[in-house]
C-alpha cells in the first residue's frame, strides 16, 4: 500500500513537469511549422494546386485539351476533397514533432530556420522537392514495366 501511495504521489509530482515540457515543445514545434510553411510559401491553396495542376499539365503536354471549366471542376473537387485532411495534417505536425523530438531538438530546429541560412534553405526546398519528385516519377515510369507482370500475377 505504501508503495502504491508513493508511486501515485511521485506521478502527481512529475506529471505537471512533463505536461509543461510537452506544452513548451508543442509551442516551439508550431513556431517551426509556421516558419517552414511560410518559407516554402506553402499555404493550403498552394499545396492543393501542386496536387492537380501537374496532372493537367501532363495531359495537355500529351495533346489533351482541357477547358477552363474542366480546370475549375478539378480545382473544386481537389479543394473540397483535400482541404480538411491537409489542414489537419498541418495542424497536427507540431504535435507529432512534440511527441517525437526533445525540447532541445525542436528548439534547435526552429532556431536554425530563423537564421538567414535556414530561411534560404526553406525558400529553396520546394524547387528541390519538385526535382526529386520528377526524378522519382521517371524512375517509377522506367521500372514499373518490370513490376507490373508480378503485380498482375499476385493479384489475379
Amino acid at each position: 500500500m505504501k508503495r502504491l501511495l508513493l508511486t501515485f504521489t511521485i506521478t502527481l509530482l512529475i506529471f505537471p513537469a512533463f505536461a509543461d515540457e510537452y506544452s513548451e515543445k508543442l509551442k516551439i514545434a508550431n513556431e517551426y511549422t509556421a516558419l517552414q510553411n511560410e518559407g516554402k510559401g506553402m499555404d493550403l491553396d498552394t499545396m492543393i494546386e501542386k496536387m492537380w495542376v501537374p496532372i493537367v499539365e501532363e495531359a495537355e503536354a500529351r495533346g489533351k485539351i482541357i477547358s477552363d471549366e474542366q480546370k475549375d471542376e478539378l480545382r473544386t473537387v481537389y479543394y473540397d476533397t483535400f482541404s480538411e485532411p491537409l489542414t489537419q495534417i498541418m495542424e497536427n505536425s507540431g504535435m507529432i514533432m512534440a511527441e517525437n523530438l526533445t525540447l532541445v531538438e525542436i528548439t534547435a530546429l526552429r532556431d536554425f530556420y530563423k537564421t538567414e541560412v535556414g530561411r534560404s534553405i526553406l525558400r529553396k526546398m520546394p524547387g528541390i522537392q519538385e526535382k526529386e519528385k520528377a526524378h522519382n516519377a521517371e524512375i517509377i515510369k522506367e521500372k514499373m514495366p518490370d513490376v507490373f507482370p508480378v503485380l498482375r500475377r499476385v493479384f489475379q
